[in-house]
């Protein structure tokens, strides 16, 4: 039997070339969005350091209300960690310690001889001081740090690739003393001190009224205070390494353990920090997200900046360090913050910003 087919009238073949095209318009855009998405890999820390949930949070932030960047981030040494792989190219952002920032952009202790003048300050990451002190077992008999000294008691430097590592090792070798240093992972470490194998760990708290959040759960089952420096040892170390910013941390102050004080710890302040190869406008567009939506940060970490931009302005202008010396402010943070009305000092302005 011969097949009869009615012949389709051109005004169909039309719609169903249009109804076609709608059906298959927003995959088309989607294909384009996700083509034109930026992922960016920043250093964190220790996800079990309470230091994680911060910048864990200014990653949701950004990817949630950032047209176009995703931040991922990734469980690392954190700061000089972050800041040799950001050298390496494995990491594009990195997070904590200003300090470590201002060493490798000018080739100062471990990167000594070998500056990065590429690296650029991003944002504020706390809104208050840090502290880094020694945590000890509250029935140790260890008052300060001093006990450490030249007998065979057990320090953890703290997480390898930190901040506090580094300056641990720098403030033992300024004073010229003999320490007893086991250096292991955060998790061994908050483990070992739990099991009485180590005899005191070098951890930063973002608040001075409380402990790491990571310690605290020690201290529910094993009491613990903090210990740190006297006045005469935080001003030989501060001599020796001017770029460390050593505080008064008064009696009185932790709510966990109000005896525990009246010593000078470590206080760095800590910042979110990147590479001058992320272009201006992925940065404006990751500071202007995460500044509308301050709120979000704070709902997961309540020592986060409120005001992620200008307070880290506010702090480098403050601080007092030489201004041929300072790690400048990335390009995309420069811009929001002249879009806002604030003055931008030259020095802390980089060369790529173009007016």
């Amino acid at each position: 039997m011969k097949e009869f087919r009615v012949p389709l009238a051109p005004w169909v073949m039309i719609i169903g070339v249009i109804l076609c095209c709608f059906l298959a318009f927003p995959k088309v855009i989607r294909d384009a969005q996700a083509a034109e998405r930026v992922l960016l890999k920043m250093g964190v820390t220790s996800s079990t350091s309470g230091s994680f949930v911060g910048p864990a949070a200014f990653a949701r932030v950004v990817s949630k209300y950032a047209p176009g960047v995703e931040v991922l981030p990734l469980e690392s040494g954190a700061t000089y960690d972050n800041l040799y792989r950001m050298r390496e190219g494995i990491f594009d952002m990195g997070v904590f310690f200003y300090d470590g920032v201002m060493e490798c952009y000018n080739g100062w202790g471990i990167f000594k001889g070998k500056p990065w003048k590429d690296v650029r300050v991003i944002a504020m990451r706390t809104g208050m001081a840090i502290h880094v002190s020694i945590y000890v077992r509250k029935g140790s008999k260890i008052k300060s740090f001093a006990d450490f000294i030249g007998t065979d008691l057990k320090l953890c430097p703290g997480i390898p690739g930190s901040g506090a590592d580094q300056f641990l090792r720098n403030a033992i070798h300024a004073l010229g003393v003999k320490v007893n240093i086991v250096p292991m992972a955060y998790s061994d470490a908050v483990k070992a001190l739990r099991e009485r194998r180590v005899d005191g760990v070098l951890k930063s708290s973002t608040s001075f009224e409380a402990f790491d959040s990571s310690m605290y759960e020690v201290h529910l089952t094993i009491p613990l205070t903090i210990v740190s420096f006297t006045e005469q040892e935080a001003k030989k170390i501060n001599s020796v390494h001017g770029q460390y910013s050593m505080r008064y941390y008064p009696k009185g102050v932790n709510k966990e353990d109000p005896s525990a004080g009246d010593f000078w710890v470590y206080s760095p302040f800590s910042t979110y920090y990147g590479s001058n190869k992320i272009p201006e406008d992925i940065v404006y567009r990751m500071i202007k997200a995460a500044s509308s939506n301050v709120k979000d940060l704070l709902a997961a970490d309540s020592t986060s900046a409120k005001d992620p931009a200008g307070d880290l302005l506010k702090t480098l202008v403050e601080a007092g360090y030489a201004k041929d010396k300072i790690a400048p402010v990335h390009a995309g943070t420069v811009r929001y913050l002249k879009e806002k009305g604030l003055d931008v000092p030259d020095y802390l302005i980089p060369p790529e910003y173009k007016k």
